[in-house]
């Protein structure tokens, strides 16, 4: 959440910065928050994506740990 509140931070200032250097060729410090944001997309990507996996072995481990085996029989039964 905090990684995705930081690229829509990041969204709205790169439109607000100047990308060109005064001379329109394109290579003022607008460049270097263009790479910036798209590493934080990345990052961001590739956090959504493992989440399921993780979401997953939480549950298994969660699940084995509580696992109720019920009540075990006792002695040796009907004969």
């Amino acid at each position: 959440a905090a990684r995705r509140a930081e690229l829509e931070q990041a969204l709205r200032g790169t439109g607000d910065h100047e990308t060109t250097n005064g001379h329109g060729n394109g290579n003022g410090n607008g460049d270097g928050a263009a790479d910036a944001l798209i590493r934080l997309a990345l990052e961001l990507d590739a956090l959504e994506r493992v989440q399921p996996r993780v979401d997953s072995w939480l549950r298994i481990t969660v699940a084995a740990a509580s696992e109720d085996p019920g009540v075990a029989p006792f002695g040796e039964g009907p004969a």
